[in-house]
């Protein structure tokens, strides 16, 4: 799987911590969806995601770490939760 492109969909509750097994995994959309808790670290296993949006959810606390280990990252959007 290379890409997912999830936004709008009615999916609540958290991000699996497994979704970082994707390994090949070059664009993720999941925006758009009632998901919220805080985002998990393991986002970082996706090292080869370039594009990652996870904006327009109920997410909060703070912004992972862990996310500066993904190296190939062009584009991150987070905005429109309630990240610190």
């Amino acid at each position: 799987l290379v890409a997912a492109r999830l936004a709008g969909q009615p999916f609540t509750g958290h991000l699996p911590l497994g979704l970082g097994n994707f390994a090949m995994m070059i664009n993720m959309d999941i925006s758009a969806n009632k998901l919220s808790v805080e985002l998990p670290g393991s986002l970082s296993n996706l090292q080869l995601v370039e594009h990652l949006n996870l904006s327009w959810n109920t997410f909060d606390g703070h912004i992972p770490q862990q996310l500066d280990h993904m190296v190939n990252i062009e584009a991150i959007d987070l905005s429109h939760n309630k990240l610190s």
